[in-house]
This record gives structure tokens, sequence and C-alpha cells, in this order.
């Protein structure tokens, strides 16, 4: 029997899809595939084999939000998470913090 269960924003994911696992939002992307798909509770969760590194070989239950899109699409999809844990890195000088928090703005040219 082929399972099949869609992620938020996704296609429908199969049993043996090849997708990009991720721990954190900022932690390396990771190559899985899909074993099973467990439907039992409210939210599924899914059996994945990681297919390199230092994990290879290993099966581990995850929920859909550790599994971020299609294997296919990886280097596209770390290339915006690069991009975004770089603007979340960034902070403000201390005067423009101030002024975001109080409202007050410089005027515009």
């Amino acid at each position: 029997m082929n399972e099949s269960y869609s992620l938020p924003g996704e296609d429908a994911v199969d049993v043996g899809d090849e997708l990009i696992y991720r721990l954190r939002d900022f932690s390396p992307s990771e190559h899985v595939r899909i074993v099973s798909i467990d439907n039992r509770k409210k939210t599924p969760r899914y059996d994945v084999e990681f297919l390199d590194g230092p994990n290879q070989g290993t099966v581990e239950n995850v929920p859909a939000g550790r599994l971020r899109g299609p294997w296919s699409t990886v280097r596209e999809y770390d290339e915006r998470m690069a991009h975004w844990e770089r603007f979340t890195q960034q902070t403000m000088e201390p005067t423009r913090r101030r002024r975001c928090r109080t409202g007050l703005h410089p005027p515009r040219p």
C-alpha cells in the first residue's frame, strides 16, 4: 500500500520520496527518504532514512516540520535559508532601535 500525505504548502509526500530534512531552521540540510507515514495522530509523523552524512542508514521518526521540500530543490532552499539567517543576525544600531520602539523615525529626504 502506497501511503501519501501533503506537507503544508507542498505536493503530496509518498513513501520513497527524497526530501530535505533540517533539525532546526539554520541546521544543515540533510538528504532523507520517506520510509513510512504514521497517520495515527492528528499531525502525521514520518519515518525517514538518512541517505548520506554521519547519520547515513539511520531511520528516525520525525514531525512534518523538519521536512522542508523535495531534495531536488536543496540548492535553492539552502541559498534562501542562508540569506534569511544573515538577515536575522543583523543588528540595528542603538539609536535606530530606540526610534523603531518609540515610533520616531528620521524625516525622509
